[in-house]
């Protein structure tokens, strides 16, 4: 008989603290990012050029010092009375997350060059070019002429970021200051860059403050989820997911900074696939 081991553990007093500051401080500076292209423009050059590899180099230290002791820990079965532990499995997902969020940000500039293709009476580009021209999409605040379609994906994306970097928090079984600290620099960063794109193409400043203030509660609620589910395999689950996804930003921020520069997906999506078996080989 399969039996799958799902203990609930609820927040000791300085866990539940950890997560209701986590939350504020990472909507607060989410707000505060989003002023600043109002009242400090000069901001927008040192962003393009410095801080994506600052964030980047962040999240890959973060990424490889989340994933050891959350992934591996978690979830087991009992299978004829004997207890297997699922993961490896996690260094799939830790992958899995990789790909997942790669693929949403690839589709999304899919789209994107697909309406400016047929604004201008182009031929669309296919998905293996400009794979990671996202970076221009994403972290870019000096394209003027985006359409406004891109501007919804853009928040889109990285509104879905900020929910899973939420998730990371919430499902941490102690206070995690560090990972908390590497979270809000990405998230004070990308509020900057949505709002300089959201100034850029709306005059409507209600439109612009209700989307920031959607935005700035995307990692509370992500928090939240990540706090109600504490089963421990849905705990083991999605720490690898996050971790994962904390790459992809280390791999995109450091690596690709420039719109221009191309990547392959089948590249992509190879060289993920070889991360994943060799974390799955070294843990056996």
């Amino acid at each position: 008989m399969l039996v799958i081991k799902i203990p609930m553990e609820l927040d000791d007093e300085d866990g539940l603290l950890f997560k209701i500051a986590a939350a504020c401080i990472a909507w607060g500076l989410s707000l505060a990012g989003s002023l600043i292209p109002v009242y400090v423009p000069s901001l927008r050059h040192a962003y393009n050029s410095v801080v994506p590899m600052v964030v980047g180099g962040i999240f890959l230290l973060g990424s490889v010092a989340h994933a050891y002791p959350d992934i591996v820990e978690h979830a087991s079965i009992d299978f004829v009375g004997v207890e297997i532990m699922i993961f490896p499995t996690a260094y799939a997902l830790y992958a899995a997350g990789y790909l997942i969020v790669l693929a949403l940000d690839v589709l999304a500039v899919w789209i994107k060059l697909n309406v400016e293709a047929k604004h201008k009476g182009r031929v669309a580009p296919t998905l293996d070019q400009d794979a990671a021209a996202h970076h221009g999409m994403r972290h870019s605040s000096h394209h003027h002429h985006h359409r406004p379609m891109s501007v919804i994906l853009l928040f889109l994306v990285l509104s879905f970021h900020a929910l899973l970097e939420g998730v990371g928090i919430g499902v941490a079984a102690d206070p995690a200051w560090n990972t908390l600290s590497i979270i809000v620099a990405h998230k004070s960063a990308s509020s900057l860059v949505l709002s300089m794109e959201l100034h850029n193409h709306h005059e409507d400043r209600t439109r612009i403050f209700t989307s920031m203030v959607t935005f700035a509660s995307m990692t509370p609620m992500g928090i939240i989820l990540g706090a109600y589910g504490r089963a421990y395999l849905a705990h083991g689950i999605c720490s690898a997911l996050v971790c994962g996804m904390l790459l992809h930003a280390a791999a995109m921020d450091m690596l690709f900074p420039k719109h221009h520069i191309s990547l392959s997906l089948g590249s992509a999506v190879a060289v993920s696939l070889c991360f994943c078996g060799v974390l799955s080989w070294g843990s056996m």
